[in-house]
Protein backbone atom coordinates (compact mmCIF):
# COMPACT_ATOMS: atom_id res chain seq x y z
CA UNK A 1 0.00 0.00 0.00
CA UNK A 2 1.07 3.60 -0.59
CA UNK A 3 0.57 6.33 2.02
CA UNK A 4 0.92 10.06 1.53
CA UNK A 5 1.68 12.59 4.27
CA UNK A 6 3.78 15.74 4.01
CA UNK A 7 7.09 14.74 5.56
CA UNK A 8 5.94 11.12 5.90
CA UNK A 9 9.01 9.70 4.15
CA UNK A 10 11.16 10.86 7.09
CA UNK A 11 9.81 7.98 9.13
CA UNK A 12 12.35 5.69 7.43
CA UNK A 13 15.31 7.83 8.49
CA UNK A 14 14.69 9.10 12.03
CA UNK A 15 13.51 7.77 15.35
CA UNK A 16 10.25 8.91 16.91
CA UNK A 17 11.79 11.60 19.13
CA UNK A 18 13.67 13.16 16.21
CA UNK A 19 10.50 13.14 14.11
CA UNK A 20 8.66 15.06 16.82
CA UNK A 21 11.38 17.69 16.86
CA UNK A 22 11.21 17.99 13.08
CA UNK A 23 7.45 18.43 13.31
CA UNK A 24 7.77 21.26 15.83
CA UNK A 25 10.21 23.02 13.50
CA UNK A 26 7.77 22.59 10.56
CA UNK A 27 10.71 21.62 8.34
CA UNK A 28 10.81 19.13 5.44
CA UNK A 29 7.49 20.33 4.04
CA UNK A 30 5.41 19.42 7.09
CA UNK A 31 2.21 21.48 6.96
CA UNK A 32 -0.01 20.07 9.69
CA UNK A 33 1.81 19.16 12.91
CA UNK A 34 -1.15 17.32 14.41
CA UNK A 35 -1.71 15.27 11.26
CA UNK A 36 2.00 14.44 10.98
CA UNK A 37 2.26 13.33 14.62
CA UNK A 38 -0.77 11.08 14.27
CA UNK A 39 0.62 9.61 11.05
CA UNK A 40 4.07 8.78 12.44
CA UNK A 41 2.63 7.34 15.66
CA UNK A 42 0.42 4.86 13.80
CA UNK A 43 2.90 4.11 11.03
CA UNK A 44 5.81 3.55 13.41
CA UNK A 45 3.75 0.97 15.27
CA UNK A 46 3.15 -0.87 11.97
CA UNK A 47 6.78 -0.74 10.86
CA UNK A 48 7.86 -2.13 14.22
CA UNK A 49 5.96 -5.33 13.35
CA UNK A 50 8.53 -6.35 10.75
CA UNK A 51 6.90 -5.23 7.51
CA UNK A 52 8.96 -3.99 4.57
CA UNK A 53 8.82 -0.35 3.55
CA UNK A 54 10.14 2.08 0.95
CA UNK A 55 10.08 5.87 1.24
CA UNK A 56 10.24 8.56 -1.41
CA UNK A 57 9.40 12.26 -1.10
CA UNK A 58 6.14 12.53 0.86
CA UNK A 59 5.11 8.93 0.30
CA UNK A 60 5.85 5.63 1.98
CA UNK A 61 5.04 2.19 0.58
CA UNK A 62 4.48 -0.72 2.96
CA UNK A 63 4.62 -4.40 1.96
CA UNK A 64 2.92 -7.14 4.01
CA UNK A 65 3.07 -10.90 4.34
CA UNK A 66 0.27 -11.02 6.92
CA UNK A 67 -3.23 -10.45 5.58
CA UNK A 68 -4.72 -9.58 8.98
CA UNK A 69 -2.10 -6.91 9.59
CA UNK A 70 -2.67 -5.61 6.06
CA UNK A 71 -6.43 -5.25 6.63
CA UNK A 72 -5.93 -3.62 10.05
CA UNK A 73 -3.44 -1.15 8.58
CA UNK A 74 -5.80 -0.23 5.74
CA UNK A 75 -8.32 0.82 8.37
CA UNK A 76 -5.97 2.57 10.80
CA UNK A 77 -4.19 4.56 8.07
CA UNK A 78 -7.16 5.15 5.76
CA UNK A 79 -6.82 8.95 6.07
CA UNK A 80 -3.45 8.79 4.30
CA UNK A 81 -4.02 5.79 2.03
CA UNK A 82 -3.76 6.62 -1.68
CA UNK A 83 -3.18 3.20 -3.27
CA UNK A 84 -3.21 -0.48 -2.31
CA UNK A 85 -2.76 -3.79 -4.11
CA UNK A 86 -3.43 -7.33 -2.90
CA UNK A 87 -4.55 -10.73 -4.19
CA UNK A 88 -8.29 -10.56 -4.77
CA UNK A 89 -8.97 -14.06 -3.48
CA UNK A 90 -7.44 -16.86 -1.44
CA UNK A 91 -6.87 -18.80 -4.65
CA UNK A 92 -4.73 -15.99 -6.05
CA UNK A 93 -2.81 -15.75 -2.80
CA UNK A 94 -2.07 -19.48 -2.88
CA UNK A 95 -0.95 -19.23 -6.50
CA UNK A 96 1.47 -16.42 -5.74
CA UNK A 97 2.80 -18.17 -2.66
CA UNK A 98 3.38 -21.42 -4.57
CA UNK A 99 5.02 -19.80 -7.60
CA UNK A 100 7.85 -17.66 -6.22
CA UNK A 101 8.16 -13.88 -6.16
CA UNK A 102 8.34 -13.38 -9.93
CA UNK A 103 4.73 -13.98 -10.98
CA UNK A 104 2.27 -11.19 -11.64
CA UNK A 105 -1.44 -11.99 -11.98
CA UNK A 106 -3.28 -9.82 -14.52
CA UNK A 107 -6.64 -9.77 -16.24
CA UNK A 108 -4.79 -9.42 -19.52
CA UNK A 109 -1.18 -9.39 -20.70
CA UNK A 110 0.56 -6.01 -21.01
CA UNK A 111 -0.38 -4.49 -24.39
CA UNK A 112 -2.34 -7.74 -24.94
CA UNK A 113 0.74 -9.72 -25.94
CA UNK A 114 3.80 -9.57 -23.65
CA UNK A 115 4.29 -12.51 -21.31
CA UNK A 116 7.49 -11.34 -19.61
CA UNK A 117 9.10 -8.21 -18.22
CA UNK A 118 12.88 -8.10 -17.92
CA UNK A 119 14.80 -5.60 -15.82
CA UNK A 120 18.44 -4.88 -16.69
CA UNK A 121 21.37 -3.97 -14.49
CA UNK A 122 22.20 -0.29 -14.94
CA UNK A 123 25.89 -1.26 -14.92
CA UNK A 124 25.44 -3.11 -18.22
CA UNK A 125 28.27 -2.43 -20.70
CA UNK A 126 27.33 0.43 -23.12
CA UNK A 127 28.40 -1.58 -26.16
CA UNK A 128 26.35 -4.58 -25.07
CA UNK A 129 23.19 -2.52 -24.59
CA UNK A 130 23.59 -0.91 -28.02
CA UNK A 131 24.16 -4.30 -29.64
CA UNK A 132 21.24 -5.82 -27.80
CA UNK A 133 18.85 -3.07 -28.94
CA UNK A 134 19.98 -3.52 -32.56
CA UNK A 135 19.39 -7.28 -32.25
CA UNK A 136 15.98 -6.82 -30.58
CA UNK A 137 14.85 -4.44 -33.32
CA UNK A 138 15.01 -7.35 -35.79
CA UNK A 139 12.11 -8.95 -33.92
CA UNK A 140 9.87 -5.92 -34.28
CA UNK A 141 6.88 -5.81 -31.94
CA UNK A 142 7.95 -8.93 -30.05
CA UNK A 143 9.90 -6.48 -27.85
CA UNK A 144 8.62 -3.33 -26.20
CA UNK A 145 11.07 -1.01 -24.46
CA UNK A 146 10.05 1.58 -21.89
CA UNK A 147 10.77 5.15 -23.04
CA UNK A 148 13.21 5.76 -20.19
CA UNK A 149 15.03 2.55 -21.12
CA UNK A 150 15.46 3.74 -24.71
CA UNK A 151 16.93 6.98 -23.38
CA UNK A 152 19.30 5.01 -21.14
CA UNK A 153 20.43 2.81 -24.06
CA UNK A 154 21.09 5.82 -26.27
CA UNK A 155 22.59 8.28 -23.77
CA UNK A 156 23.51 6.32 -20.65
CA UNK A 157 21.27 8.57 -18.54
CA UNK A 158 19.39 6.77 -15.77
CA UNK A 159 17.05 8.64 -13.45
CA UNK A 160 16.62 7.91 -9.76
CA UNK A 161 14.19 5.27 -8.59
CA UNK A 162 13.75 3.03 -11.64
CA UNK A 163 15.59 0.29 -13.48
CA UNK A 164 15.93 -0.19 -17.25
CA UNK A 165 13.29 -2.66 -18.46
CA UNK A 166 11.52 -4.08 -21.49
CA UNK A 167 8.75 -6.56 -22.32
CA UNK A 168 9.20 -9.82 -24.22
CA UNK A 169 6.42 -11.61 -26.09
CA UNK A 170 7.08 -15.27 -25.26
CA UNK A 171 9.29 -17.81 -23.50
CA UNK A 172 11.25 -18.88 -26.59
CA UNK A 173 12.35 -15.31 -27.22
CA UNK A 174 13.08 -14.85 -23.54
CA UNK A 175 15.53 -17.77 -23.74
CA UNK A 176 17.42 -15.97 -26.50
CA UNK A 177 17.42 -12.77 -24.45
CA UNK A 178 18.98 -14.56 -21.49
CA UNK A 179 21.68 -16.03 -23.71
CA UNK A 180 22.42 -12.63 -25.24
CA UNK A 181 22.50 -10.63 -22.01
CA UNK A 182 23.90 -13.23 -19.60
CA UNK A 183 24.38 -11.81 -16.11
CA UNK A 184 23.40 -8.30 -17.25
CA UNK A 185 19.75 -9.09 -16.48
CA UNK A 186 18.49 -8.23 -13.02
CA UNK A 187 15.11 -9.93 -12.80
CA UNK A 188 12.44 -11.55 -14.96
CA UNK A 189 8.72 -11.30 -14.20
CA UNK A 190 6.09 -13.50 -15.81
CA UNK A 191 2.57 -12.18 -16.35
CA UNK A 192 -0.13 -14.78 -15.72
CA UNK A 193 -3.70 -14.07 -16.93
CA UNK A 194 -6.35 -14.79 -14.33
CA UNK A 195 -8.13 -17.00 -16.84
CA UNK A 196 -5.14 -19.36 -16.68
CA UNK A 197 -5.80 -20.04 -13.01
CA UNK A 198 -9.58 -20.17 -13.44
CA UNK A 199 -10.33 -16.87 -11.75
CA UNK A 200 -12.93 -14.43 -13.06
CA UNK A 201 -12.85 -10.82 -11.90
CA UNK A 202 -14.57 -7.61 -12.92
CA UNK A 203 -11.45 -5.43 -12.61
CA UNK A 204 -9.90 -4.41 -15.93
CA UNK A 205 -6.32 -3.39 -15.18
CA UNK A 206 -5.57 -4.86 -11.80
CA UNK A 207 -2.37 -6.85 -11.30
CA UNK A 208 -1.06 -8.42 -8.11
CA UNK A 209 2.61 -9.05 -7.44
CA UNK A 210 3.72 -11.70 -5.02
CA UNK A 211 5.46 -10.04 -2.10
CA UNK A 212 9.25 -9.96 -2.29
CA UNK A 213 10.13 -10.51 1.33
Amino acid sequence: MVLHCHGGHLISYYNYEKLLKIAEMRSHGIRDISDFKKFIEITKSILDKGVKSRSERNSISIFFNNIDLYEDTKESLKDWLVEFHAPSSLKELEFLTDNSSKKIICNKLPYNRYQFKVTIKSSMDPNLRQNFKAWADKYGEKFKFASHTLEWIETGYKGYGWNPMFHVADSSLLSLVMLFLGNSTSRVYEFVPRSNINISLNQEHSCQHSAEI
